[in-house]
């Protein structure tokens, strides 16, 4: 299930709501760069595995995507009631090869 958006009252800055921030190693779906090949370059094409690693802050996550986002304001308007995310990533479960919470101080 989703995570809601988080809603702050007047006195708190998006700064105050923290998202874990995490690295993901995932194996993403490729193509092959060329339009035609034969038997032998498709196989060695299939073998090569195209591992991923992303860094992001988790937004949300539930049992079939986890959803990052590379970028985050820190701080808006005071009337503004939602975080606001740039380059949101969403990677299936079934993709993912390891996850880690990385520790990092936003001043």
């Amino acid at each position: 299930m989703a995570r809601k958006p988080i809603r702050l009252s007047r006195m708190q800055t998006l700064a105050d709501k923290p998202y874990p921030f995490m690295q993901v190693i995932w194996w993403d779906a490729a193509d092959s760069e060329q339009t035609w090949g034969t038997e032998s370059q498709a196989i060695t094409f299939g073998n090569r595995p195209c591992e991923i690693i992303s860094y992001g802050y988790l937004v949300s996550k539930s049992k079939a995507y986890i959803v990052l986002a590379a970028d985050r304001i820190l701080r808006n308007e005071p009337s503004d009631k939602e975080v606001v995310f740039g380059r949101i990533t969403k990677i299936p479960r079934p993709w993912v090869q390891k996850t880690r919470t990385m520790k990092v101080r936003v001043k």
